[in-house]
């Protein structure tokens, strides 16, 4: 027995599923990986002297990320 499969509700739905999964998979790495990215910066300019306020404003990140920040930099 072979051929092509026929489309049916059951089907299409899982594949709509699993395309919809992927896509909100893919959008959490990216914000993690900008958090993870705005977290290093602030580090690195907190690191080279930078005041706080002015390394924040420049790493684009919030008052969450900093806090997130600083309790790894004390690790």
């Amino acid at each position: 027995m072979g051929g092509t499969l026929l489309e049916t509700n059951a089907r299409r739905i899982k594949n709509e599923g699993m395309t919809e999964g992927i896509a909100k998979g893919m959008a959490k790495g990216r914000t993690e990986g900008q958090e993870e990215k705005g977290i290093q910066v602030f580090l690195n300019l907190i690191g080279a002297g930078i005041p706080r306020e002015e390394a924040q404003r420049l790493a684009e990140i919030g008052n969450d990320l900093v806090e997130k920040a600083l309790r790894l930099q004390k690790s």
